[in-house]
Parts: structure tokens; C-alpha cells; sequence
């Protein structure tokens, strides 16, 4: 144990212990709050990282849906482009001028590309999330095929264990049958 000689001014074995017994508990704190918060997760305390953790878990639910239900969503997305087209058909008829016209088909648009890349971004999302299942899977597959030789390997060693165990004379069964021929 180390003892820390002359520290703030305490004499003696028995101050001198008790300092080092209270630094090592100090830093057994220490290192254990460090190793905690290494692998804790990280807390957003910020109103903006309240945000963002929100907009995360947000697009983590929507992703996972999107996967879980691909056709309920390019149902609802076609929905929505024939309600934006319905709306362009309906507000240019009511339009006076061209001029008028002229801002409501390009308020149109803006409104189908923003939603085209919502879908693209989603529908791509849902492409990692795959691709990610599929690397997943193709890792599991490896490394069951390399247990399975593995396994094949020690049947083939124990195999072989067996068959020079009996072809020594050493099976019991073989032994005791060479006993009471020799008799």
C-alpha cells in the first residue's frame, strides 16, 4: 500500500494510512465512474440534443416501419402524389391570370420534388436497412459454416481415436471375447 509521506502536513503511520486508503477508494471511484460513462449511453441534455434525439428515435420508428411495411407506404406515397396533382389540377382552373398560374404550377413543383426525395430518402433508408439484415445474416451463415467444419474436424480426430483404440486391443468387449477363446 503506498503512503503518501508529509501530505498536507499530517504526520504519522496512521494519518499517513488513512490517506492512502482514502486515495485508493478515490480512485477505484474514479476509474469505475469512468468506465460507467464510457459506456453509458450519452445523455442530451441541450434543448437542441433533446431535439435531435427526438428527430432520431423519430426516423428510427419510421425506418423500421417503412421496412416492416413497404406496401402500406408506396400505397400512402401514391396516395399522396395523386392528392398534389389533384390540388395543381384544382387551383389552376381557379387561377385568373397566367402570371397566377405560372405560381402555382411551380409552387407544385417544389412541393413534388420535396416529396419524390422524402420517398427516395425513406426508400433508400429501408435499402441499408436490408442491406444491413442481409450482411448480418451472411456473417451468422460463416460463422456457423465454420463451426460445422470444425465440428467435422473433431468427428473425423475422434473417429480416428476410436478406431486405433480398438485396432490396439484395448476395447473391453474384444479383450474379454480373446480371454475365453484362448481358454
Amino acid at each position: 500500500m503506498m503512503i503518501y509521506k508529509g501530505y498536507a502536513g499530517l504526520k504519522g503511520k496512521k494519518n499517513s494510512e488513512n490517506i492512502s486508503s482514502k486515495f485508493l477508494k478515490n480512485r477505484c471511484l474514479a476509474t469505475i465512474k469512468l468506465i460507467i460513462s464510457l459506456f453509458a449511453e450519452p445523455k442530451m441534455i441541450s434543448w437542441h440534443g433533446l431535439i435531435f434525439k427526438g428527430l432520431d428515435s423519430f426516423w428510427k420508428n419510421i425506418r423500421a416501419f417503412a421496412f416492416e411495411n413497404r406496401t402500406m407506404f408506396e400505397l400512402f406515397f401514391i396516395a399522396l402524389y395523386s392528392v398534389e396533382q389533384f390540388l395543381l389540377i384544382l387551383f389552376s382552373y381557379k387561377a385568373k391570370d397566367l402570371q397566377e398560374q405560372g405560381f402555382i404550377i411551380s409552387i407544385f413543383a417544389i412541393i413534388v420534388l420535396a416529396t419524390f426525395a422524402v420517398h427516395k430518402l425513406l426508400m433508400e433508408s429501408r435499402i441499408k436497412f436490408l442491406e444491413n439484415k442481409a450482411t448480418e445474416a451472411e456473417s451468422n451463415k460463416i460463422a456457423l459454416e465454420e463451426k460445422n467444419l470444425n465440428l467435422m474436424h473433431s468427428y473425423q480426430y475422434l473417429l480416428q481415436r476410436f478406431e486405433t483404440y480398438i485396432s490396439k486391443g484395448l476395447n473391453p468387449r474384444v479383450n474379454s471375447k480373446n480371454q475365453k477363446r484362448s481358454l
